[in-house]
C-alpha cells in the first residue's frame, strides 16, 4: 500500500506540472511528465519507435538501459530556452527519465515534435517547421515528458497604402479619412487597429477603416498585432484635413472676410439713464442714443440764437433772452440703409420779453414760452472704396405743442392765436440745432469712430526673427480693408474686412504649398447680439502661420545641448506642412491649439554614413489675451510632442531614441519655435480720439471725446471664428 500511495503522489505532481507554464515547471525544470501508476505487475514495454539517434553502447562497463516500465516521469529541456523562437533557431534538446524514487535512469528515450508538422527532432536538436505553438516530446515507453515552445518568425508585415504621410485632404471626399493597407504574417491571424478602433481584415491581409476627420492635423496610428510579439508593429501617418484650402500667391496670401465687426441694435439704444455732472468731470456712455442725448442736453441754446430780437414793430415786439432745450428723449435704430433718429424736446423753454398791441390794448409778452418739438433724421451708411461714408439723407422738425407762462394772463390766452409765429421761432431754433449737431457733427463722429477703430489694421508690419543661425527673418505686412457692409433693421450692422499678408521679400517655399486650411465659410449670417462683436477667422491666423512657414522659419538645424551633441550629431528639423491653429477640444481649458505636424527630423552621429530619421509632431495650447484693446495670441510654453523612429541610420539603433528626442524637442527646439511664432500673432482695435472742435460752437462744455472698444476677457470659438464680445465705451471729458 505504501508503494502504491507513493506512485499516486508522483502521478499527482506530474499532472500539476502539466498544468503549469513550462517557464516554471513543478519539478524545477521546463519539462512536463506523464507517469504511469504502479498498479500491480507491469506489462511488457511496447517496442520503441526509431528515434533517429545512434544505438546505445553495450560495453561491459556500461550498465544496460533501465527498462521503460520502471520510468516514473521524464523531464525535457530546450537550450537556449527562449519565450519565442524563429524558424532559423535550432535549440538543443535533452531529456532525463526518473524512476519512482526520483533517481535518474538510463532508459532509452524517443523524441518527436507535436503537433505533426510543427517541429522535428534529430541528432539532439530541434528543427522548427512552421510558426505557432507546439511541444517537444520525449518518451520512455508510455511515459513521456514535454517542453513547450512558440515559434514566430517575426512581426507582421504592415503596409499602409493610404493616406500618405503629410497628405493634404479636403472635405470634397466627406469628413472622413480612408485608411487602407495590408497586414500579413506567417501565422495568418493578424489584428489591425487604427487609432484604437479595430479594422476589417480580409483573408489576404488587406484592411480598411474610415476615420472621422478633424480640422487640422490628424495623427493616425495603425497597429498590426499577431498576438505574439509585443509591442505590435506600428505605422504613423500625419495628414492635414480641412473642408477647403485657400490658395496663396508668390507674394503672400489673401483671406476674404478675415475679420468682421458687428454693431448691434442694443449698442444704439438700450434706454440707459445718464446723470450728467453739473461741473467738470468724465462721463462714460455705452450707447449711441445716450451719447446723442447728452450732447443735445449740453447744447448752449443761447448760442443757437442769431439775433435775439425776433420782432420789433409798434404793434409786436419779441426778444428771446435765453433758451433751455431741456432733457431730450432719443430713439435710435438700425435700418436696411443706415440709422434712424427720433429726438423729442418736450420741455423747450424760451425766456421772452416784448409786447403786443391787441384790440387797442398793450399786452406784455414778458415770461416763458414753452414748446414740445420732435425731429426726425435718417442717416445713410455706405461703403465707398474701402471707407465708410455717413451722411444725413432726410431731416424733419415738427412742433407738437405751444404754451406759455406770462405775467399778463391775456398773453397766455393769446399764445394759441399766435402759435404759428411762436412755433416758427421754436422750429427755427431746433432746425439750427439739428443742422449743427445732427446733420453735420454726428455723421462725422460716426465716420471718425468706425474709421479710427479700424485704422490700426490698415497696415501692420510683422517682423519675425527667430534669431537662430541659418534661419532668415521673415518680414510681412498685414493689411485689412473694409470689403462688405450689411445692415438689418433693428438688428445691427456688420462690416467685413479682407486681409492681405504680403512678404517684403517673397521667399521660395520650402515644400509643395498645400494652401491655407480653412474651416469657416467666407460670410456669416448677421444675427443680433448684445453690443459689439469681433469675429476673426481662424484662416487669418493660419495664413500668418502659413507665411511664416513659407519663409523657411521651420526649416532649421536644431541646437542640440552639448551633453547630447556626440550622441545626436548634426540634427536637422524640417516641417513638411505649415503650422495650423485649430479649436481646442471641449473640456481642455484652452481656446485654440497650435499644431506642427509631419516634421522630419534627422540625426547623424559621427561614424554613421546615413542619418536616423524620425517623424515628429508638436502641439500646444494657444493663449488668447486682451491687452489695451489688442488681441495677443501667445503659444504655451509646454507642448505635447510625438516622435517615432522611421529609419535607422546604417540599420543600427540610435543611441538617442524617440523618447529622448521628444525631451530635447520640448526643452530645446520648442522655445525657438515658440519665440519665432509668437512675434506675429497679435492685432488690435484701438481707442479713437475725436476732434471736439465741431462741438465748440454749440456745446462748449465738451472738451474731449474718446471711443474705445471693450471686450470680455474670455473669447470663444464658433463656426471657425475666434469671437470677442463687448461693446463701445464713449468717454466725454466735460468742463464747467
Amino acid at each position: 500500500m505504501k508503494h502504491f500511495l507513493h506512485t499516486l503522489l508522483l502521478a499527482g505532481l506530474a499532472a500539476l506540472a502539466a498544468g503549469c507554464d513550462d517557464e516554471a515547471p513543478a519539478k524545477g525544470s521546463d519539462g512536463d511528465a506523464v507517469p504511469v501508476a504502479d498498479a500491480g505487475p507491469l506489462p511488457d514495454a511496447a517496442p520503441l519507435p526509431d528515434s533517429g539517434l545512434p544505438p546505445p553502447r553495450m560495453d561491459a562497463d556500461v550498465p544496460p538501459p533501465t527498462p521503460a516500465a520502471e520510468v516514473a516521469w521524464v523531464e525535457v529541456s530546450l537550450d537556449p530556452r527562449l519565450p519565442l523562437y524563429t524558424l532559423e533557431d535550432h535549440p538543443a534538446v535533452t531529456a532525463t527519465a526518473f524512476d519512482r524514487f526520483g533517481r535518474p535512469t538510463s532508459a532509452e528515450l524517443v523524441f518527436m515534435g507535436a503537433p505533426p508538422g510543427q517541429a522535428e527532432v534529430a541528432e539532439g536538436r530541434v528543427t522548427f517547421l512552421a510558426e505557432g505553438q507546439g511541444v517537444v516530446v520525449a518518451c520512455a515507453g508510455e511515459t513521456c515528458g514535454q517542453a513547450a515552445f512558440f515559434v514566430d518568425d517575426g512581426p507582421p508585415e504592415l503596409v499602409v497604402d493610404s493616406p500618405a504621410q503629410g497628405a493634404i485632404l479636403t472635405g470634397f471626399g466627406g469628413r472622413t479619412i480612408a485608411v487602407r493597407g495590408r497586414a500579413t504574417d506567417g501565422r495568418g491571424a493578424v489584428t489591425v487597429r487604427v487609432n484604437g478602433a479595430r479594422a476589417d481584415v480580409a483573408d489576404d491581409g488587406s484592411f480598411s477603416l474610415d476615420l472621422p476627420a478633424d480640422f487640422g492635423l490628424n495623427r493616425i496610428e495603425i497597429e498590426a498585432d499577431d498576438g505574439v510579439r509585443s509591442p505590435a508593429v506600428k505605422a504613423v501617418r500625419e495628414v492635414l484635413w480641412a473642408p477647403r484650402f485657400l490658395e496663396g500667391t508668390a507674394e503672400g496670401a489673401t483671406v476674404p472676410a478675415a475679420l468682421a465687426l458687428r454693431l448691434d441694435q442694443s449698442l444704439l439704444d438700450r434706454d440707459a439713464v445718464v446723470d450728467v455732472p453739473a461741473g467738470a468731470g468724465d462721463l462714460a456712455l455705452d450707447e449711441v442714443a445716450a451719447f446723442i442725448g447728452v450732447v443735445v442736453g449740453l447744447v448752449d441754446g443761447d448760442r443757437l440764437l442769431g439775433d435775439p430780437q425776433i420782432a420789433n414793430s409798434p404793434t409786436f415786439s419779441l426778444r428771446v433772452d435765453s433758451v433751455r432745450l431741456g432733457q431730450p428723449q432719443i430713439d435710435a435704430g438700425f435700418t436696411e440703409a443706415g440709422i434712424e433718429l427720433f429726438i423729442s424736446l418736450p420741455d423747450l423753454a424760451l425766456t421772452t420779453a416784448g409786447s403786443l398791441r391787441f384790440e387797442g390794448q398793450q399786452i406784455s409778452l414778458d415770461g416763458t414760452l414753452t414748446a414740445s418739438l420732435a425731429t426726425f433724421a435718417r442717416m445713410v451708411i455706405a461703403l465707398e472704396d474701402g471707407a465708410l461714408r455717413v451722411e444725413v439723407e432726410e431731416v424733419g422738425v415738427a412742433v407738437e405743442s405751444i404754451g406759455g407762462r406770462f405775467a399778463d394772463a391775456t398773453a397766455e390766452a393769446l399764445v394759441s392765436v399766435l402759435g404759428n409765429q411762436f412755433g416758427a421761432v421754436a422750429r427755427d431754433l431746433v432746425t439750427d440745432l439739428v443742422g449743427d449737431v445732427i446733420r453735420d457733427t454726428l455723421p462725422r463722429v460716426i465716420e471718425t469712430a468706425l474709421g479710427g477703430i479700424l485704422s490700426g489694421l490698415r497696415r501692420v508690419p510683422l517682423n519675425i526673427d527667430p534669431r537662430i543661425e541659418g534661419v532668415p527673418p521673415v518680414r510681412l505686412v498685414l493689411s485689412m480693408q473694409a470689403a462688405a457692409l450689411e445692415l438689418a433693421r433693428h438688428v445691427g450692422l456688420r462690416l467685413s474686412l479682407d486681409a492681405t499678408i504680403a512678404h517684403v521679400d517673397p521667399p521660395a517655399p520650402p515644400h509643395d504649398d498645400p494652401g491655407i486650411p480653412t474651416l469657416s465659410p467666407d460670410q456669416e449670417v448677421l444675427v443680433e447680439g448684445a453690443g459689439m462683436g469681433v469675429a476673426v477667422r481662424l484662416a487669418l491666423i493660419n495664413a500668418l502661420l502659413h507665411e511664416v512657414w513659407r519663409g523657411g522659419t521651420l526649416r532649421l538645424q536644431v541646437p542640440v545641448p552639448a551633453q547630447f551633441s556626440a550622441l545626436a550629431g548634426e540634427t536637422f528639423a524640417d516641417a513638411l506642412l505649415p503650422p495650423v491653429v485649430v479649436p481646442a477640444p471641449p473640456g481642455s481649458g484652452e481656446v485654440l491649439v497650435a499644431q506642427i505636424g509631419a516634421m522630419r527630423l534627422t540625426m547623424q552621429p559621427a561614424g554613421f554614413s546615413e542619418p536616423h530619421e524620425f517623424q515628429v509632431s508638436l502641439s500646444a495650447g494657444l493663449r488668447v489675451a486682451l491687452v489695451d484693446g489688442r488681441v495677443d495670441l501667445g503659444i504655451a510654453e509646454e507642448p505635447e510632442v510625438h516622435a517615432v523612429l522611421v529609419h535607422k541610420g546604417d540599420g543600427r539603433e540610435p543611441t538617442l531614441g524617440a523618447d529622448s528626442l521628444a525631451l530635447i524637442l520640448r526643452t530645446v527646439l520648442w522655445p525657438e519655435i515658440r519665440g519665432a511664432l509668437n512675434g506675429g500673432l497679435d492685432f488690435g482695435l484701438q481707442a479713437v480720439s475725436v476732434d471736439v472742435g465741431d462741438f465748440a460752437g454749440v456745446a462748449p462744455r465738451i472738451q474731449g471725446l474718446t471711443i474705445t472698444p471693450t471686450f470680455q476677457e474670455i473669447p470663444s470659438i464658433r463656426g471657425g471664428r475666434l469671437r470677442l464680445e463687448g461693446g463701445l465705451e464713449v468717454g466725454l471729458q466735460l468742463g464747467e
